[in-house]
């Protein structure tokens, strides 16, 4: 089966530490043919740049001297992979460890299903079973009717939508860009259980490589994410 051209963003802002172990288990993970990572550092200012430079990943690498937030870059992103003609577009947080073979999953789930937003599972939420119904028709996928953050998409769901390039900080602005989507286009959403990424980060503080420090709890506020550590 021919691979489709592939561009993932991995967004950054501060928490090198996770960053520096994302991008360990996305160079472990598989070979990315057809495949293109976006690095972007938000003005982070703490090494996440040199992280980023030093990748080993097919990648091209944005690093701002100040944060314009995280709507701007999947905006940036957006018009990016479309003049690259890229068939599919995806988001992986940097606080994100992905399993072997994770991209081929998916992307081969996006290619054969009717899904037209995916996402992986993620742990320790186990979104796929809090937010997707049960497979009951043999879609490949669990059905939903949202998506978390992390999330793959056919291009033709943003060909034609202009999105404005608003200097929102935080999860709001980027949560706006995929409700738009989804309400223009009703596509077909789905979860892809088997795909297991562990989400370091997550607000709840349960998973065991979660860092609690005064740092990142001022990270959670500027960003807009709640946290229950």
């Amino acid at each position: 089966m021919e691979l489709w051209k592939t561009a993932v963003l991995v967004p950054c802002f501060r928490r090198p530490e996770y960053t520096a172990k994302c991008l360990r288990a996305l160079e472990q993970a598989q070979d990315y043919p057809s495949t293109t990572f976006l690095l972007v550092d938000d003005g982070s200012r703490d090494g996440t740049e040199q992280l980023l430079l030093a990748s080993k990943l097919p990648k091209e690498v944005i690093v701002r001297d100040g944060s314009l937030g995280l709507r701007h870059t999947l905006v940036e992103f957006v018009e990016w992979a479309l003049q690259g003609r890229y068939e599919i577009l995806g988001v992986i947080g940097n606080d994100c460890l992905v399993p072997p073979d994770w991209l081929n999953q998916i992307t081969l789930g996006l290619m054969t299903t009717t899904a037209e937003i995916i996402s992986p599972n993620v742990m320790p939420s186990n979104a796929a079973f809090t937010y997707g119904e049960p497979d009951r028709d043999g879609l490949g996928y669990r059905p939903s009717q949202t998506i978390g953050g992390l999330w793959f998409m056919r291009r033709r769901l943003i060909e034609g939508i202009r999105f404005e390039r608003a200097e929102l900080r935080g999860i709001a602005g980027a949560t706006g860009i995929l409700e738009r989507i989804i309400l223009e286009c009703e596509p077909r959403i789905g979860w892809l259980p088997e795909v297991v990424v562990q989400d370091l980060g997550h607000w709840s503080g349960d998973h065991p490589l979660h860092v609690k420090s005064d740092e990142h709890r001022a990270y959670s506020r500027e960003v807009g994410r709640s946290v229950a550590w």
